[in-house]
C-alpha cells in the first residue's frame, strides 16, 4: 500500500457570464428586427457588453488565483496577480492577456479592436452613471409654436443614450466577441490576432519579470 498517497485537488468555477454574454447577443439580433428602436437597443447591448466583460475578467481572474494559491500552498492574497481584481475594469482587460499566458501574450494599444474594448467602458459608465448640469440660462432661445399658441423655450440639453449609434455599437460587438472568445474563455489555446501580439522569448523574460514587480508593488 502506498504510504504517501497522491493529493488532488479539483478547482471548479461556477459562473453565468455565458448566459450574459448570450443576451448581449440577443439585443444585437433585436437591433436588426426593430430598426425604429435600434439606437435604444444598441445601448442596451453596450451596457451588457460590459456587464459581460467586467463579470468574466473577475471570474477567469479569481479561478487562476485561486488555482496559483492552492498549486503553491499559499493563501490567495500572497498570488502575485491577485490585486488586478480589485482594479478598474479597463486595467483588468489590458492585463488579462499576461495573467493568462504568462506573458507570452499581451493586449495590443495600437488598433482600434483594443480602442474599441475601451470605449464599451467608457459608454456604458456615461450611460448608467448620468450626471445632469444644473445651470441658470440666461436668454434662451424662445419660438412661438402656432398650433398651440404658446411660446416655448429651446433648451438643448445632453443625454448620452441618444448619442449611442447602432454602426458604432456594431465595431464594439466585434472587438467584444473576439476579447471573449479569444481571451476570457477560449476553446483551444490563445492564438496570435488582432487584439493579442506575442512576445518573442527575450521580450517576454523581461515583460514577465517587470509585470510581476509591477503587480507586487
Amino acid at each position: 500500500m502506498d504510504e504517501n498517497p497522491r493529493k488532488y485537488i479539483v478547482s471548479i468555477s461556477i459562473s453565468s457570464v455565458n448566459y450574459t454574454y448570450k443576451k448581449s447577443e440577443e439585443l444585437m439580433f433585436l437591433t436588426q428586427r426593430f430598426p425604429e428602436q435600434s439606437n435604444t437597443l444598441a445601448a442596451c447591448a453596450v451596457v451588457l457588453f460590459a456587464a459581460t466583460l467586467d463579470q468574466g475578467t473577475l471570474t477567469v481572474l479569481k479561478t487562476l488565483i485561486n488555482q496559483y494559491a492552492a498549486t503553491n500552498l499559499i493563501d490567495t492574497d500572497s498570488v502575485p496577480f491577485s490585486r488586478v481584481v480589485k482594479e478598474s475594469l479597463k486595467n483588468r482587460i489590458m492585463k488579462l492577456p499576461s495573467i493568462v499566458t504568462e506573458a507570452k501574450y499581451c493586449l495590443r494599444s495600437d488598433i482600434k479592436e483594443v480602442e474599441h474594448l475601451y470605449a464599451i467602458v467608457t459608454t456604458r459608465n456615461n450611460l448608467v452613471h448620468i450626471q445632469d448640469d444644473i445651470r441658470l440660462i440666461y436668454n434662451p432661445e424662445v419660438k412661438y409654436v402656432e398650433e398651440k399658441g404658446v411660446f416655448q423655450t429651446v433648451i438643448k440639453h445632453p443625454n448620452p443614450w441618444k448619442d449611442v449609434t447602432l454602426n458604432k455599437v456594431k465595431q464594439y460587438y466585434q472587438s467584444f466577441r473576439t476579447y471573449y472568445n479569444q481571451v476570457l474563455f477560449p476553446s483551444y489555446e490563445i492564438p496570435d490576432s488582432k487584439l493579442l501580439q506575442k512576445n518573442n522569448k527575450e521580450e517576454k523574460n523581461t515583460y514577465y519579470q517587470i509585470y510581476l514587480n509591477a503587480l507586487s508593488g
